[in-house]
């Protein structure tokens, strides 16, 4: 993304209204734009996933990220009484 004043952000837009957008930043950072400030926005070529996590994970490692996954998605569908 690059702004009226030549300044350029990478990162990904979480949030997005008419007026303005929320960027996070690479170093996961939030940053609230006024979409008059925002010069262009050009999507990134490459997949915020490292394409070689496959080689650079061990099995037990990919199980944690699956299992936090999985436990993230269960809590997220869960009514308030349900967590309790």
């Amino acid at each position: 993304m690059s702004l009226v004043g030549g300044r350029v952000w990478d990162g990904v837009v979480r949030n997005e209204d008419n007026f303005s957008l929320q960027l996070q930043s690479s170093d996961g950072a939030f940053h609230l734009l006024q979409k008059s400030e925002v010069a262009g926005i050009k999507p990134s070529s490459q997949p915020i996933m490292p394409e070689d996590y496959g080689r650079t994970l061990s099995p037990a490692e990919l199980d944690d990220i699956v299992g936090y996954l999985m436990s993230v998605a269960r809590n997220a569908t869960q009514s308030p009484a349900q967590k309790q």
